[in-house]
């Protein structure tokens, strides 16, 4: 690399249940402390899927003592993520790898729509995921990189929660994706490429 070059910051996507606990009054203090660590000292994006809307809002748009400090954290980040066609598109077909292997088919049960729309939306853009539901983004699909235990009290007892720090497997997604691909479809590109090395010779 050029000394004058600049590596790209890190992308983390934050899933809904973060911004939950981050907003919570018991956890947290312990998870804007991670929030902080991955801006400062990792120099890392935060961002969200706007699917997140959704799922932070359902149930408190006519609290708002509730809703309005979750859309006053939600506009603190700049990297939003729209729910487009192509990531739609994806989801299903992130849905239909789980589907496809009979080891792994029964994980697809534990994912909800929104998780998928979020896990995709972190494979587009090649971004971390941190998330306390590790079964919401099940390998072999997505790794972990890296977890923290967090414990707190509630009504005088002692909990926990976990927060895992994920990343997309694109090579695992390629290769599963690459075995549902039609023959046809294979030959095709495969034609397309061909054709491309003709025209610029």
């Amino acid at each position: 690399m050029d000394e004058t070059e600049v590596a790209p910051r890190p992308i983390v996507i934050l899933d809904t249940n973060t911004i939950q606990h981050a907003l919570n009054p018991e956890t947290g203090p312990e998870i804007q402390q991670l929030i902080s660590g991955l801006l400062n000292d990792d120099n890392a994006l935060l961002g969200f899927s706007n699917i997140t809307i959704l799922e932070a809002f359902k149930n408190i748009v006519f609290n708002p003592a509730k809703y309005n400090p979750v859309v006053d954290y939600l506009n603190k980040y700049l990297v939003r993520y729209e729910v487009t066609q192509d990531i739609l598109a994806s989801a299903a077909t992130l849905h239909d790898l789980y589907c496809n292997d009979d080891t792994i088919k029964g994980l697809v049960r534990s994912v909800s729509n929104e998780d998928m729309i979020i896990g995709v939306t972190a494979i587009h853009a090649d971004a971390y995921l941190l998330t306390s539901d590790v079964n919401g983004y099940p390998a072999p699909f997505f790794t972990e990189v890296y977890k923290q235990i967090f414990f707190y009290r509630k009504g005088g007892q002692q909990k926990y929660i976990v927060k895992y720090l994920l990343k997309p497997d694109q090579e695992m997604i390629n290769s599963a994706a690459a075995l549902l691909t039609p023959e046809s479809e294979k030959s095709n590109k495969t034609k397309a490429n061909a054709s491309k090395k003709s025209d610029s010779l």
